[in-house]
């Protein structure tokens, strides 16, 4: 019969100490080896990322700047006193007139007219002369809501 080796108390509390030690630096190091090697998946198999793309703010109109536009350019008479129209109810629209107090499209005094240029510009003819020049001084009346249509305050 062989003889065993007794140790004391204290020893084996340091071996038992030591084998916990080698027992958890091995589970780091495989720990750190499947780090690695999921960072080297990545890097020889790398995954396209789309760019986020940042829209800049939509310009804030001033009443000043639509006045300004206005006086300047035929086109921007014509693209006001349409939707100018569009903002009239589908009533007004049909009876040539102004029924409604909502504060959107031409007032009484320019229903008429204003319903003349619209269906003048949609018919693929431009204004031009005197009926230009009245139907720009109707948009000029019409700047704030122009202002308010353009920054998307009325839709």
């Amino acid at each position: 019969m062989r003889a065993l080796n007794i140790i004391s108390a204290p020893s084996f509390h340091r071996l038992v100490a030591r084998c916990n030690a080698i027992f958890a630096r091995t589970k780091e190091l495989a720990a750190i080896e499947a780090h690695e090697s999921a960072v080297a998946a990545v890097l020889t198999n790398p995954v396209y990322i789309k760019p986020v793309s940042v829209e800049p703010a939509p310009k804030e109109w001033t009443i000043a700047e639509i006045r300004s536009l206005l006086e300047r350019s035929d086109q921007a008479v014509e693209k006001a006193i349409m939707r100018l129209w569009s903002l009239q109810t589908h009533d007004e629209q049909v009876d040539v007139t102004t029924k409604h107090l909502n504060g959107k499209g031409f007032s009484s005094a320019h229903a008429s007219n204003g319903a003349y240029y619209a269906s003048w510009i949609n018919s693929g003819r431009h204004l031009s002369g005197k009926h230009l020049e009245k139907a720009r001084k109707i948009c000029l009346h019409y700047a704030r809501q122009l202002t308010d249509c353009a920054n998307r305050v009325i839709v």
